[in-house]
């Protein structure tokens, strides 16, 4: 079982999450307008077909290394941030984005791959190769929104 957090009015839930507050919305905004760029330029989602790919996970972290690279040489040279039309903090924030999003996918490739796919394993399982695909995220079925009278 989860552990439970009790608020002091009594409330009880499964634990809290990370306190997401302290993720700067600039920071958030400069990583989004990041996917924009990648998404006109290569189409919606495509980094997600190279995600289960090592030679273009390798290439996540060279263009992460790379952006980062840049920005500490233009900092030593000048002692200052470059100007902020520069994308070098934007492009090595997306690549350390798109490496959480691999590992991530490669500890679900793992799992699955533990055991047998039970045969309601296989639906997930064919939602999540076609996630990282490109074809389509796994689609997940909502309640409905009742009132109660």
């Amino acid at each position: 079982m989860a552990d439970e957090f009790t608020s002091g009015s009594g409330a009880k839930r499964s634990s809290l999450l990370p306190n997401t507050n302290r993720v700067p919305l600039g920071f958030i905004q400069l990583v989004a307008a990041r996917g924009d760029y990648g998404d006109e330029r290569y189409g919606r989602f495509n980094y997600r077909k190279g995600l289960l790919d090592t030679v273009f996970v390798e290439q996540f972290f060279a263009h992460a290394i790379a952006h980062l690279q840049q920005l500490a040489n233009v900092f030593h040279d000048t002692g200052q941030f470059p100007d902020s039309d520069d994308d070098s903090l934007a492009g090595a924030a997306w690549g350390l984005m798109a490496l959480w999003e691999s590992r991530e996918a490669f500890k679900e490739l793992d799992r699955l791959n533990e055991k047998p796919l039970e045969p309601e394993d296989e639906e997930k399982f064919a939602g999540i190769k076609a996630y990282f695909e490109n074809k389509t995220a796994p689609q997940r079925k909502r309640p409905s929104a009742r009132r109660k009278k």
